[in-house]
């Protein structure tokens, strides 16, 4: 969810009734966490709130991804390993730019 500094930039207010909506002066939903799904969890912003946000303030947005996995190839914790997936994704002269890794360790 959005941190206090950026809610408060765009005037958003915690909604009442759904603690995982951020409204608008206007009560527009601006930001939301969608539901869990296989422990996974998305944030989405209204599209032209973010445009707006980001042309006020001449900036362009990153968006940073941090993933784990694990896996037990045979059954037990001497054989699991384990994934760490990072990415950065960003608009440059127009174009999306993208850096991302994995870092694999064996436990």
């Amino acid at each position: 969810m959005p941190q206090k500094w950026f809610a408060d930039e765009l005037e958003l207010s915690l909604s009442q009734s759904e603690p995982s909506k951020w409204l608008n002066i206007h009560g527009d939903v601006v930001i939301q966490a969608q539901e869990p799904f296989e422990h996974q969890t998305a944030v989405v912003i209204d599209d032209e709130t973010l445009h707006d946000y980001v042309s006020k303030f001449d900036i362009e947005p990153m968006w940073v991804m941090i993933a784990e996995r694990n896996t037990w190839p045979n059954g037990n914790n001497d054989e699991s390993c384990w994934r760490r997936s990072e990415g950065i994704v960003w608009r440059e002269g127009g174009a999306w730019q993208k850096v991302a890794w994995n870092k694999d360790t064996k436990r």
